[in-house]
This record gives structure tokens, C-alpha cells and sequence, in this order.
């Protein structure tokens, strides 16, 4: 990839954080993981733990902070392993916050985002379901490959052969998240359950 590229990617990246309204879920922290609320568009279905989802619903949409993630990549953020343990601390982080009613973090039925790491995900409490095979998801493995590349993350770029996967974690697991691990060691990575990092998050 060109600079020329490279920073063209780089800008659509950030008008879309601007546009989408994403916010840091961690900014005191690493800062690795985005969310942003809108609106549910797709159709209607339950979470395996009963959460309906509904068309109309407000959810909370996860992405990669792509542009801290090649920051962090000069401070030891080498390998999926790397990101794998930021994300499991700012998940714990999220969920603290959910359950204390943080006022930029409003009730939403549930949380998700698009990955092809959808195995490890599910280890961590995420409900998958498979995105079938269509212009959508050939686009976002094609934008994805390019952001890895404009920000030097090879580690975060779509692995071949693995299948996009939508990762739906309803908001009353992600509160029960938090109530578990309640106390000074909630927010500590190794009290999470093995899990996988929910990278190429669009």
C-alpha cells in the first residue's frame, strides 16, 4: 500500500469514528476497544439466554480502535495474543460500566460486532451467528485488509478460510459480567474465562 493509500484509508477510518459517534469504552486505559448506540436494522431474533432483539431495538455496536492498536504496537502490542488481553480487560471495563449506569453508555438490549475470530468469542460469552456470503461481507473483509495495512497491524488483518461471524453478547449478560467479578480484581484480565480477541470489529 502507497502513503497516498494509506492516508486516504486513515481518513476514512476517522470520519466514520466521527460519523458512527463512537466512543472509547477505556479512554483511562489502553483505549482499543469503540462502541457506538444506534439503532438495530437486521431482523428480529433471541439471544440462546432469551434477550429478543428487535428490529428498532438501540444496541451497542463494538469496533477496533485501529489507529491506537498501530500505537500500541511500539509499546508491546505485538500479536493477537497481545490484543486478546487489552480486549478481555476493556470488556470487563465495559461491563462495570453497564452495570453502574454510566450516563454515555445507555441501556441497550445487547452488544455485537463482526468478526472472523467467532470460535474464541463464543468462549468468552458471545452468542454467533454466521454472516452468509454476499457483497456486504466481501466488502468488509476487503476494508478490514486495508485498515490492517494502512495502520501496519498485520496481526489484526482477516485471517483466509475463517468465516465472518455476527458476536451478540445481550446487556444482561454483560452486567452479570461485571456483578461476578465484583470487588478489586473485576477488571483483571486473568479472572476472565479463555477467550479470543473480538478483532476486525466493523
Amino acid at each position: 500500500m502507497t502513503r497516498l493509500s494509506a492516508v486516504i484509508v486513515q481518513l476514512v477510518d476517522a470520519l466514520f469514528t466521527l460519523v458512527s459517534r463512537c466512543r472509547l469504552v477505556d479512554p483511562s486505559g489502553a483505549g482499543l476497544l469503540l462502541v457506538s448506540y444506534h439503532s438495530y436494522n437486521g431482523p428480529s431474533f433471541v439471544i440462546p439466554d432469551g434477550t429478543a432483539v428487535a428490529r428498532g431495538a438501540l444496541v451497542g455496536e463494538l469496533h477496533l480502535a485501529s489507529r491506537r492498536i498501530a500505537r500500541s504496537a511500539t509499546a508491546g502490542l505485538r500479536s493477537e495474543w497481545d490484543l486478546l488481553l487489552t480486549l478481555r480487560r476493556e470488556i470487563c471495563v465495559l461491563a462495570g460500566r453497564a452495570a453502574a449506569g454510566d450516563p454515555l453508555h445507555p441501556p441497550v438490549v445487547a452488544f455485537y460486532g463482526v468478526t472472523t475470530l467467532g470460535a474464541g468469542a463464543q468462549r468468552l460469552g458471545f452468542h454467533c451467528r454466521p454472516v452468509p456470503a454476499s457483497m456486504r461481507s466481501t466488502l468488509i473483509r476487503w476494508w478490514e485488509t486495508r485498515l490492517a495495512r494502512a495502520y501496519a497491524a498485520p496481526f489484526a488483518r482477516p485471517r483466509r478460510g475463517r468465516p465472518l461471524t455476527e458476536v451478540w453478547l445481550s446487556a444482561r449478560a454483560l452486567v452479570g459480567l461485571a456483578v461476578s467479578r465484583s470487588g478489586a480484581q473485576k477488571t483483571s484480565p486473568e479472572n476472565m474465562p479463555n477467550a479470543t480477541p473480538i478483532s476486525l470489529l466493523h
